[in-house]
Formats: structure tokens, C-alpha cells, sequence
């Protein structure tokens, strides 16, 4: 979501602040998009009780070898608990370089000639 700009960017947070059970419902506009510009700086997101109490989430995008276009993105969630026994430098080094290696796999796979 934070790889959207603009025009997208803004209905997203109009959606959210229509949804008070949404944590980032009362945000305003200019706070919204700056946390969103960090999320796209950083390159990932970490969450903690966001979704669910006790759970932590990382996420990243995976961003087109050409870095035009975000193609989805990957998560690992766990327990806060579990988290805490892991070094989180490690965890999102890790996501990060998968997130990469898929965008090559998915660039060299468009790259084969169909028959």
C-alpha cells in the first residue's frame, strides 16, 4: 500500500479514515502520506499488535528489476514472543533478499520466449 503515490495514495487513506476499527483511521492526510514515504524509503514495514495482539509482521515489497513497478509483496508474521528469540536484522535481511530474488525469477521468466 505504501508504494502507491498520489491520487491512489489518497483514496486508500480516505477508505481507512472511513473505518474507525482501522488503527490509522484517525491519521490525518499529511501523516498518512509521511509514514507512507518512510515505509517506500526503509524499503519494508514492520507492525507490532496491528493486526493481531501479540504478533509481530515484516513486510516488503517486491519491486520490478527496474524498480518501475511494485509487484506484490511478502510478509513473515509470527508471535511477538518468537520475534523477540530472533535477531530482526537477520529476519529482514532475509525477506528482503527473497523479495529481490523472486523479482529476478519473475524478470527471467518473462524474458524466455514462449513457443
Amino acid at each position: 500500500m505504501a508504494s502507491q503515490k498520489g491520487k491512489r495514495l489518497q483514496k486508500l487513506h480516505e477508505e481507512i479514515a472511513r473505518d474507525p476499527s482501522n488503527p490509522y483511521s484517525t491519521c490525518s492526510w499529511s501523516e498518512f502520506a509521511r509514514m507512507a514515504k518512510k515505509i517506500r524509503k526503509d524499503g519494508y514495514s514492520i507492525t507490532h499488535d496491528e493486526l493481531n495482539t501479540g504478533h509481530t509482521g515484516i513486510a516488503a515489497p517486491i519491486v520490478s528489476v527496474d524498480e518501475k513497478e511494485v509487484m506484490g509483496s511478502i510478509s513473515a508474521v509470527g508471535t511477538t514472543a518468537n520475534f523477540r528469540l530472533l535477531r530482526q536484522e537477520t529476519v529482514l535481511d532475509m525477506l528482503i533478499e527473497t523479495t529481490r530474488q523472486i523479482a529476478r525469477n519473475m524478470h527471467a521468466q518473462r524474458s524466455i520466449p514462449t513457443a
